[in-house]
């Protein structure tokens, strides 16, 4: 387990892209299926810091 808040976050990232590049790899392997059998699929995801206005008060400099 990662304790770090930015160690916690890149092993999130590297996990959404080994997500990403399994749809892929799924998606190129629907290619070969009649076009009545695909659907038109789209997955979106995002991550970013995000922190709530009234906890500024409370988060330490970083310098």
């Amino acid at each position: 387990m990662v304790c770090c808040r930015c160690g916690s976050r890149a092993v999130f990232k590297r996990k959404m892209e080994h997500l990403v590049q399994e749809f892929d790899e799924l998606t190129c392997d629907d290619v070969a299926l009649p076009s009545d059998e695909r659907d038109g699929t789209t997955v979106v995801l995002a991550m970013r810091p995000w922190g709530h206005g009234i906890f500024r008060r409370f988060k330490k400099d970083a310098g």
